[in-house]
């Protein structure tokens, strides 16, 4: 009986404020954290942040809302949405698919935020100086004077890389790997966070969501603020407030923010779908739908802010160029912003364990909610799951976990950055490119409209050209990412044949599905398989029924509907 109670519980968000929370919640990951910063740099500093606006309220808010609109109207996850074009429920699994390699991503990746979270409060910082565990390659930076020499240390590495590669990644003489076992025990300590939390959240979700949100944006403050007493924040500001308005011209930088903002709203994975499923059917989907996107654009912003300030007294300190430590963006987490905190005032110690705590509690939170999702989807798929839903969790758990294995392995962390950018730049953008040509195209957007009117009892047929144009934007870009990832990036043989693997199994999974949905129900015909399913539209009945008289074009009618769902309501208060 506790079980059904618990899971009435989630059946729906207590309020829109723990709504829009869970959705902010999903809309950072730990990889999104260090692109942006390079993006910024490399593209004109502040004038950056126009394209980023731009797409933001021409794209990705409108798609934003038309995910969000689905998961309310429906009241069903991602798997459960597809009674709209039955034999797209293919991308449904694929989708989950998608989901856990970039679960396993996110486990890797905070494995190590927890590692250097538990080094950071030893009584001496490890990376601070080349100790016992360094190489003759490892040189300390506070001991050069002339740090003009430090572009040119291509055979030596500075403490904090060599740290980085020698105890973090355990590279060799020979550029291998080897299994990195404190790592290894940091992420079943991750994973089992993971459970824990995803056990704990059927029962008080509310302040779960409140500490995950609030803590990590308090420390994002605490360090920005401190960041501003360095010697030489005046000229970082200087430098991001000054654009280079002639970037603005370059189609890179729009075609980059616009994947950064795909990517960071989660758009085609099926979360926002999953959580807006909880929500109550009467929210208003079009506030969230704007202020959520607009506060997470804010929320990079602060971060991309905080990451000038602090290299720009680094880099007066040591007096070096800033582009040396903007040059790879895969080390900025872990060495170029731990770098800049040996010179900051009072104890490292204090400033590495704030900034670590923050990326550890949003590399969680992000891997909580796509266990989340894919429990969601075992529940629509397997009615058992939903019976026993620890069980359930601790399945996903330990299959992220053994399937986190392939990182810590030789070459594991070059693997790692090609599945990333894999994961960003090419599978997001062709399952949210899959997803809505099913919604827009095949369903309809005028019967959508319907629906969202019906919902909200605002008409919304002006939206439709924007997702028209929108989805022809996904697929340009979606386009010319193919065609730039093999002109700019000649990967090894072994890369390739993983990459063709991963694309392989994920259209494998949506034509198979396709193929044998539409040979055993072929007696209906084609077209009409891929009308909606007759159970189609809201889990209540009574809604469904609603939803089957009510027309938006006959005032009428649509009266009596109003009258008759007022005089419903006032019979159950």
């Amino acid at each position: 009986m506790n079980k059904v109670a618990r899971k009435v519980k989630f059946q729906e968000w207590a309020s829109i404020n723990e709504y829009s929370l869970a959705l902010i919640c999903w809309t950072c990951g730990l990889t999104n954290l260090w692109t942006l910063p390079n993006v910024f740099y490399k593209y004109g500093n502040s004038a950056a942040g126009l394209p980023l606006l731009l797409t933001n309220i021409i794209i990705t808010i409108p798609l934003v809302f038309a995910e969000l609109s689905i998961g309310q109207y429906t009241n069903r996850c991602n798997m459960g949405i597809w009674r709209m074009v039955p034999p797209w429920k293919g991308v449904a699994y694929a989708t989950s698919l998608i989901l856990v390699c970039i679960a396993t991503l996110n486990t890797y990746i905070t494995s190590q935020v927890l590692l250097y979270l538990i080094k950071s409060m030893s009584k001496e910082i490890p990376w601070s100086s080349c100790g016992s565990w360094a190489t003759q390659k490892c040189f300390n930076l506070t001991t050069m004077k002339n740090f003009d020499s430090y572009s040119n240390c291509t055979d030596y590495e500075n403490n904090v890389q060599h740290y980085y590669n020698v105890v973090i990644l355990k590279q060799g003489s020979d550029g291998f790997e080897q299994m990195n076992i404190y790592l290894l025990i940091c992420s079943a300590v991750v994973i089992v966070a993971v459970f824990v939390c995803c056990s704990k959240i059927l029962t008080s979700i509310q302040r779960l969501l409140n500490f995950l949100t609030f803590i990590p944006f308090l420390l994002l403050n605490v360090l920005l603020f401190t960041s501003m007493f360095y010697p030489g924040t005046l000229k970082g500001l200087c430098k991001f407030l000054t654009p280079k308005l002639e970037m603005l011209l370059d189609y890179n930088l729009w075609f980059e923010m616009f994947g950064l903002n795909l990517y960071s709203m989660g758009i085609g994975m099926g979360g926002l779908i999953t959580i807006s499923s909880h929500s109550n059917f009467r929210n208003n989907v079009f506030k969230v739908s704007t202020f959520v996107p607009l506060f997470a654009n804010a929320r990079d912003v602060f971060f991309v802010l905080f990451v000038y300030l602090t290299f720009s007294g680094y880099c007066i300190w040591e007096n070096i160029d800033a582009n040396l430590l903007f040059e790879h963006k895969s080390s900025l987490l872990f060495v170029k912003i731990p770098m800049a905190f040996l010179r900051w005032p009072f104890y490292p110690h204090i400033w590495n364990c704030l900034y670590f705590a923050m990326l550890l509690l949003i590399g969680l939170r992000f891997i909580m909610l796509i266990v989340l999702v894919l429990l969601e989807n075992l529940n629509e798929e397997w009615k058992i799951s939903a019976i026993y839903p620890k069980t359930s969790v601790a399945f996903i758990c330990v299959t992220i976990f053994f399937l986190n294995f392939i990182y810590y392995t030789n070459l594991g962390s070059t693997l790692f950055v090609f599945l990333e950018e894999i994961c960003r730049d090419q599978l997001v953008l062709m399952m949210a490119l899959i997803q809505f040509y099913a919604v827009f195209c095949i369903y309809g957007t005028s019967t959508f409209c319907k629906d969202i009117h019906f919902m909200l009892n605002q008409k919304t047929d002006y939206v439709r050209y924007i997702w028209y144009f929108d989805l022809l934007c996904l697929g340009a870009i979606f386009v010319y990412r193919r065609i730039t990832s093999y002109v700019a990036y000649n990967p090894p043989i072994w890369m390739s044949i993983v990459h063709i693997l991963l694309l392989i199994a994920i259209l494998l999974l949506m034509v198979v599905y396709f193929l044998v949905y539409i040979v055993k129900n072929r007696e209906q015909g084609f077209k009409k398989l891929m009308r909606p399913c007759s159970d189609w539209g809201n889990k209540n009945p009574d809604i469904r029924k609603d939803r089957d008289f009510f027309n938006n074009e006959t005032p009428g009618e649509e009266f009596n509907y109003r009258q008759e769902l007022y005089t419903r309501e006032i019979h159950n208060t």
